[in-house]
C-alpha cells in the first residue's frame, strides 16, 4: 500500500508552498518498528494501516512547516500535538484488536 499526503498553501503574498510526502512499505515497516508493533500476532487491517501511514505523512508535513515556515510553527506545532495523541489512540486500538492491549 502507497500513502500520498500533502500540503500547499500561500505563506507570503502570492508565494506558495507546496509538501507532498509518499509513504511505501519500506516507510510502513519503519513505522511498525517505531512503535513497537511489529511482532503481533495478528496482522494489522488495512484500515489501520492506511491510518498509521497517512499519520505518519502528515506529522513529516507538519515538521517541515515548522522548519519551513516559522510565522506557521505555533499552528504545525499544534497539529502535530494532535496527530500525536491520534497516533496513540491508533496503537492502543491496534493492539486491542490484535489481543496485546496489556503488553509494553
Amino acid at each position: 500500500m502507497n500513502v500520498k499526503v500533502g500540503w500547499s498553501a500561500e505563506v507570503a503574498n502570492s508565494v506558495w508552498d507546496k509538501c507532498d510526502v509518499e509513504l511505501d512499505n519500506d516507510d510502513y515497516r519503519d513505522i511498525l518498528r517505531e512503535l513497537r508493533l511489529e511482532d503481533l500476532p495478528r496482522p494489522i487491517e488495512s484500515q489501520d494501516k492506511f491510518l498509521l501511514m497517512q499519520n505518519h505523512g502528515q506529522r513529516l508535513i507538519c515538521a517541515h512547516v515548522m522548519v519551513a515556515h516559522p510565522d506557521l510553527r505555533d499552528n504545525a506545532r499544534n497539529k502535530l500535538s494532535l496527530l500525536d495523541q491520534a497516533r496513540e489512540q491508533y496503537v492502543l486500538k491496534i493492539k486491542e484488536k490484535s489481543g496485546n492491549a496489556l503488553s509494553e
